[in-house]
């Protein structure tokens, strides 16, 4: 992931760019939309191809919850 292909906006409404390299150098663009940001548990978005006028985006949507390990300080 070339580091210069990142752009994030990490708040509610924000959005996310990069572009994934696989091994044979096939090119695949990932942005979304950062639906809810809930510091430091919660992180909900859409997740797709790169958004553009000529090929919109068809996003999912992904939820991941944070939770620190059994005893650990907050």
């Amino acid at each position: 992931m070339p580091a210069e292909s990142v752009r994030i906006d990490p708040r509610e409404g924000g959005a996310y760019e990069y572009l994934m390299i696989d091994p044979t150098g096939g090119e695949w663009p990932t942005a979304g939309i950062y639906l809810e940001v809930r510091e430091p548990e919660r992180l909900r978005f859409t997740w797709g191809g790169r958004m553009t006028r000529a090929v919109p985006m068809c996003p999912s949507s992904q939820s991941t919850s944070l939770r620190p390990p059994a005893g650990a300080p907050r």
